[in-house]
């Protein structure tokens, strides 16, 4: 029988492994960081897994369905795995910050997992 801290354990072992094996050399552009974000807002790349019943990476609707759920702005980048994501995430309320943006995310029952994607980035050459 597994306890939730277990699969919690479990799922960020995996996350971990996921990003040091997918972690590329270069950033791509979309994943900078915007220059003008303000302080104390949220803009950051999200690692996210989905409901296991999609079959196949979420489209624009999708997306800004779960956006607006959790009230923030999402933009997806790529696929991760099967069902990891990577996407960019915004949220401009005023004191808001990451952590109670993916604490809104969490709560949406399509949303199995997700993190700030705290990869390794390497410099362009």
């Amino acid at each position: 029988m597994t306890t939730v801290v277990g699969r919690r354990a479990s799922r960020r072992a995996l996350l971990l492994l996921l990003g040091l094996l997918s972690s590329a050399p270069g950033v791509r552009a979309d994943d900078a960081p915007a220059p003008n974000a303000m302080p104390g807002s949220c803009d950051a790349r999200i690692l996210i897994e989905l409901d296991h019943g999609l079959r196949a990476a979420p489209d624009k609707a999708w997306v800004e369905d779960l956006a607006a759920a959790a009230g923030v702005r999402l933009r997806y980048l790529r696929p991760l795995t099967r069902h990891w994501y990577i996407l960019r995430l915004r949220d401009d309320r005023d004191g808001s910050n990451c952590e109670q943006a993916l604490a809104r995310l969490r709560r949406d029952p399509r949303v199995h997992a997700v993190e700030l994607d705290k990869r390794r980035k390497h410099e362009a050459a």
